[in-house]
Formats: structure tokens, sequence, C-alpha cells
């Protein structure tokens, strides 16, 4: 069973989002170890080089310290530059499905990215991590200390297995009609934007008033997080709009998952690619 973390996103809805365990948490660390040893090592070898070439007696001491503060800011750099600039994916991340967020759902920004990161070096005492493992272990959503001191949570983009309620089989085409296929910035959502456009559009108890002005703030949220001119919807419906999102980030997400019906079109005898039982 794959263990879950409840989060409260801006827009007021309560999402129980899949938690990255400690199996996959190490696998993305030790694949973002490499990456970082290969860009430490050169610098490493060319500070060597620099103090090799002064051959001044008193260089030593320098010269700790500064490979010291290399082999320290490094690590820093790359997690806090990729968090920023990927929506909290590393490339080790990346290459295993995960991502880091808020604890609101929301992508971590500098000042969250910059304390999880600096108390990463706790993390990984004594040797690898574990002082973060132990941690894990105990903490409610398999969270390390710097995701306790940043607020933060490690979740899971896909699994190996099919979204609850799906199987697998050919990928699912866009169906739902509209100004355009693709939807610009839903290339940066994940699990978490997922989980909140289906809980809306699963809700069948809405007036049509609550219905279109709690859609209208899903997409003016989720246009917000992607840095998307809210404008740029025209004059499209949010709900359809929403339908869209969900139809996009769901084929990208889960590649060969067969869906059923989509709650607002079911009526109206359209396909509905929600999987169910789930």
């Amino acid at each position: 069973m794959v263990d879950q973390v409840s989060i409260r996103t801006p827009e007021h809805v309560t999402l129980d989002v899949p938690v990255a365990g400690i199996g996959s948490r190490f696998l993305a660390a030790l694949l973002d170890t490499l990456v970082i040893a290969m860009i430490e090592v050169p610098l490493l070898f060319a500070v060597l080089a620099l103090a090799d070439s002064a051959s001044h007696p008193g260089a030593a001491g320098p010269l700790l310290i500064v490979l010291v503060v290399v082999a320290s800011l490094v690590p820093i750099a790359y997690y806090v530059a990729l968090e920023l600039t990927t929506d909290g994916r590393s490339l080790g991340k990346m290459a295993v499905g995960l991502r880091v967020v808020r604890l609101d759902g929301v992508p971590v920004g500098a000042t969250e990215s910059l304390v999880r990161n600096i108390v990463r070096l706790i993390d990984f005492l004594p040797v690898a991590y574990g002082v973060g493992v132990c941690t894990m272990f105990v903490a409610r959503g398999s969270r390390r200390l710097g995701d306790l001191a940043a607020g933060s949570v490690v979740i899971r983009e896909r699994t190996a297995l099919a979204e609850p309620g799906g199987s697998r089989g050919q990928a699912p085409a866009l169906t739902v009609d509209g100004p355009g296929d693709r939807i610009a910035g839903a290339e940066r959502g994940g699990a978490v934007e997922l989980a909140l456009v289906r809980a809306f559009l699963v809700r069948s108890d809405l007036a049509p008033d609550r219905r279109r002005g709690l859609a209208a703030q899903i997409a003016a949220g989720l246009c917000r997080r992607w840095g998307v001119d809210p404008e740029a919807r025209g004059t499209e419906a949010a709900d359809r709009w929403l339908e869209r999102v969900y139809l996009q980030l769901h084929a990208r997400l889960y590649p060969g998952a067969e869906r059923t019906a989509l709650p607002g079109a079911a009526a109206a005898g359209a396909p509905d690619p929600i999987p169910r039982g789930g």
C-alpha cells in the first residue's frame, strides 16, 4: 500500500497525495550524487592544481577551507537551482518520478529550497543520509529533517502501476474539444495538480453557480502556479479548461492507463477519462 499525505491547497481543497518512500528517495539521491560528483571532481582538481602551482608554504590551510566550501556549496546550489527551475525536481527525482512540494501542494520557493538543502548537510550525517533516513522512519510522510524545517514533502509523480481504477492499455487521446489541444504551462504540473483537478471534476453535488466559481478559482490558481496569464484562456469556460488540463496531465503521468468517463460530460454521452474505483 502506498503511503499518502493530506495536503490543503490554496484553493481550499484537501487532497491525499502519494508520498515518496525511502527506497525511491534513496535511488533519486544516489543518481543526484553521481551528477554532483561529476561537477565537483573537476572543480576540486582545479583547486588542487592552482594550489600546487602556487606552492606557497602556508597554502595548506586556505586550500582545505576552499575544498570544504566547494564540497558543501555545490550540492546546495545544484538542488536549489533545479528545484526552483523545474518545480521541485532534481535530475534524480525526474528519473524516479518524484517531486518536492510545500505542504499546501505548491512548488517550493527559494526560501523553502534553501532551508531544506542547507539542512541536508545534517541529514547526510554520519554517512549516506543516516540522520535523514532515521528521521524519515519516524516522521509522518517520510520527511527528513530538511523537509520538516522547510515545511515540504516529497511526493510521487508517477507509480509503477496505473492510476487507481485504471489499467494498462493504449495511450489515451485528448478528446475534449477546446481552443487547442495543449495547455501552456501544464507541462509543469504533476500529481498534486492532477489530484486537485480530479477532485473538482468528480464533484457532482455542486450548484451551477458554485461549480463555476470554484472552477474559476482553481483555474486561476493553476495559472499562477505555472506562470501563465489567466487571460490566455480567452472565453473558454473554466470547467471546460480544467477538463483539458486533466486530460493533458493524466496522459503524461499515466501514459498507459485506460480511462472511462468524465463526470461532467457523462450525462451528454461524451467519453469520460476519469478512472473509476479509485
